[in-house]
């Protein structure tokens, strides 16, 4: 806060006319009263400190997550799992294990489940036309490009994952499947045998610097990339001797 306050003009001997200011200032911190008023004081919403305001306009590029912090075993045991399996197969797709929280686990067979959820989708068929249109089509593509294949009509033991269909709203022509791997039957989900895995998104401060480091830089968008990633063999439930068994219910 600044004030000036002048002492009037004075004229020296050689007739020039001088004027003699006095400078005050004094910082507002915290919640501490300014002792020199140089206007009346007036009541106001909020009183901020410069500290306040800096730590406003520098949230944008604040990061919560610290990347010095060392990784549970959770973490590790993901990592382990993921960075031993991995590989690339024949098609040119990536390949990775799923990263069960137990390799040994046993899942219930959640037939019923299945059925119960397909006969909800099959009453949504029946009353929007192009609700199944725009499903089947979005099924025939990822059966078309390998991301799915259709399972056996029967396991002895499996695990079936459901699915429903959504719309964005910004794209209201193009349906996304959902598949939902937090469906529970008896106590279990697919997600909760699962680990989830370390934060390993680039930080935004990160991504700002590469940005301009260089003289041209490009953005791209991977099709269905979710889907670009498959799940390896001994976990697609391709044989009867394999207990754990992903499947895709397609029909």
């Amino acid at each position: 806060m600044v004030g000036a306050k002048g002492h009037g003009d004075r004229a020296d001997d050689t007739g020039v006319t001088a004027e003699c200011h006095r400078i005050a200032t004094q910082e507002i911190v915290g919640e501490e009263q300014s002792t020199g008023m140089f206007i009346p004081l007036k009541s106001c919403k909020e009183i901020m400190a410069p500290s306040s305001i800096k730590r406003m306009f520098e949230q944008d590029f604040s990061e919560t997550r610290e990347t010095s912090l060392a990784m549970s075993q959770e973490d590790l045991k993901f990592m382990n799992i993921t960075s031993g399996g991995i590989h690339k197969a024949d098609d040119g797709h990536y390949e990775v294990p799923l990263p069960l929280r137990d390799k040994n686990v046993h899942l219930p067979c959640n037939g019923k489940l299945a059925e119960a959820r397909l006969k909800q989708l099959s009453k949504r068929f029946a009353s929007d036309p192009k609700y199944k249109e725009d499903y089947v089509t979005f099924m025939e593509k990822m059966l078309e490009d390998g991301h799915a294949e259709k399972a056996p009509k029967q396991y002895e033991t499996a695990w079936y994952i459901p699915h429903h269909g959504v719309y964005h709203p910004k794209k209201p022509e193009k349906l996304r499947v959902v598949f939902d791997c937090s469906a529970e039957f008896q106590g279990h989900s697919f997600n909760c045998h699962l680990l989830q895995g370390p934060d390993l998104t680039n930080s935004r401060i990160g991504v700002l610097c590469r940005f301009r480091q260089e003289h041209v830089a490009f953005a791209c968008d991977i099709e269905g990339m979710f889907h670009q990633v498959h799940v390896n063999e001994e976990h697609r439930g391709g044989t009867r001797e394999t207990p754990q068994r992903n499947q895709q219910n397609t029909e």
